[in-house]
């Protein structure tokens, strides 16, 4: 589909067909099934009389559409240019974009480029200050890229975890930022000071039985044994536990 929309509206040159991942349990995820834009399918749901469609939906549909699409098409090629601002006694250098030296999915997906001023600029009465934290704040984009890094969860489970923290209340959502509640600082720390509990919920509990999964399905591993190693194991830590209570 992606690659029949591409040749038609931009050319064959445009098309770089892409598999993204070869994680197990990965789900195919949403896509389109025909090469329609969001412009097709207002003139579709017009023509037809389709009820029960919003601007919502055609939005949604449009965004899903346009990153599926972007994604089978060839890189954009970019012009950085690097600066330096230099106020009061703090130097800062960065790099943006400046120019689009070769066209690819940006056709579809625009990316922005910036014109650089130079010499002095006056900043008189523009001024305004900004608290930056030491740790940048996770968003729900770098919680499931540090799980991935980590090796925890599934493509499938990514964001129904972090959905699940939300529900339950232990983060908030603040500007497409996340924060930990109150409620989920008490919890985590009950958890962290019951050794009992904390070494079947931690990263690593929860990696090495990924990596166990990951062995089963690849036929490197018994799933019974398996199974058996960590029941004996959460049985005797029950036990600790209760005679130590």
């Amino acid at each position: 589909m992606a690659k029949e929309h591409i040749i038609e509206s931009f050319g064959e040159e445009y098309l770089k067909i892409r598999t993204f991942s070869t994680a197990g349990g990965a789900h195919e995820c949403i896509r389109p099934t025909k090469p329609m834009d969001a412009d097709d399918l207002r003139s579709t749901i017009f023509t037809m009389n389709i009820q029960g469609i919003t601007n919502r939906h055609i939005k949604l549909y449009d965004l899903i559409f346009k990153r599926f699409i972007a994604s089978q098409m060839r890189e954009t090629v970019i012009e950085k240019t690097a600066y330096q601002v230099r106020a009061f006694d703090e130097t800062v250098e960065e790099e943006i974009p400046t120019r689009i030296v070769q066209h690819g999915y940006d056709l579809v997906l625009p990316v922005k480029v910036y014109t650089i001023l130079t010499g002095k600029v006056e900043v008189k009465g523009k001024k305004s200050y900004h608290l930056k934290p030491k740790v940048p704040y996770y968003t729900f984009a770098t919680v499931i890229q540090e799980m991935k890094e980590k090796g925890i969860g599934r493509p499938s489970t990514y964001a129904v975890t972090v959905q699940k923290l939300l529900d339950r209340h232990y983060i908030i959502e603040r500007r497409g930022y996340l924060f930990p509640t109150k409620l989920g600082r008490a919890v985590i720390s009950l958890i962290k000071k019951r050794e009992d509990i904390y070494r079947f919920v931690n990263e690593n509990f929860t990696k090495q039985l990924e990596e166990i999964m990951d062995r089963v399905e690849r036929g490197e591993a018994d799933y019974q044994k398996g199974i058996r190693k960590r029941v004996h194991t959460a049985k005797g830590k029950k036990a600790n536990s209760l005679k130590c209570g």
